[in-house]
């Protein structure tokens, strides 16, 4: 897989529900907390501009469809290797674009209030800015191996900043491991995931903005935009209080 991933864009095993029985007295609403599953936090950062709501309302949403996703970083293809060829870690690759599924589950926007300093003449930008926001979270692993000692794995995994390649030789000392098929298969889920989330956000909804700001020149002359950033934690956890499914 033409992938080499770093410290970025990993994954999440969502553990069972718990087979622990509960006395449920007839004001029990049910709901039950399911502590310190790792993920990822994504956020793009563009000026907040009226012109962007519609292509950001279209683009995040026909991200809940894998099959459009897919036709995207297939027909953009070279545009896509040009926009990644700075990410270092990970290259495009047609065999994460053809195994991508279900990436994200859901995203929020909201507005903030930015002050930029501009380097070119040390002039103060005031400007309202665009935040997407999203958490990935994908489906169980289907690895057998112990619910906790996956977690757990799953969470090294997301914190471990050495090179991907040396991940294993990490976990067989930070966790006293020996190396199985298990763990073999496990980490090779991780390295796919990520790099199915980095091509979701850089090749698909990156590539998406940059593209509409580049038709706006074109077609109107609208100045295009200087910069988007993207950021990500690896550090997040959620907890969930949810009720168990049905």
């Amino acid at each position: 897989m033409a992938c080499k991933s770093h410290q970025h864009f990993a994954a999440l095993w969502l553990s069972a529900p718990s087979t622990q029985s509960y006395h449920m007295s007839t004001n029990d609403h049910g709901y039950r907390f399911h502590p310190g599953e790792a993920s990822v936090f994504v956020e793009i950062y563009l000026p907040k501009k009226a012109r962007f709501q519609g292509v950001l309302y279209d683009t995040l949403t026909r991200g809940f469809e894998p099959e459009t996703v897919r036709r995207h970083l297939d027909e953009n293809e070279e545009r896509v290797r040009r926009l990644m060829q700075g990410y270092y870690f990970v290259e495009y690759s047609r065999e994460v674009v053809e195994s991508m599924g279900d990436i994200m589950g859901g995203y929020s926007l909201y507005e903030v209030d930015g002050v930029f300093l501009n380097n070119k003449d040390r002039s103060v930008i005031e400007e309202r800015t665009q935040v997407i926001r999203i958490m990935f979270r994908p489906s169980p692993m289907p690895v057998d191996l112990d619910p906790d000692l996956k977690k757990q794995i799953i969470r090294e995994y997301l914190r471990f900043t050495g090179d991907r390649e040396d991940f294993e030789e990490h976990l067989g000392k930070r966790l006293e491991l020996q190396k199985n098929q298990q763990l073999v298969d496990l980490v090779a889920m991780l390295r796919q995931w990520e790099c199915q989330v980095a091509h979701f956000v850089f090749g698909y909804i990156v590539d998406s903005l940059c593209e509409q700001i580049r038709m706006y020149k074109e077609k109107s002359d609208i100045p295009e935009e200087a910069e988007i950033w993207v950021t990500s934690f690896w550090n997040l956890v959620i907890n969930r209080i949810a009720k168990p499914e049905s």
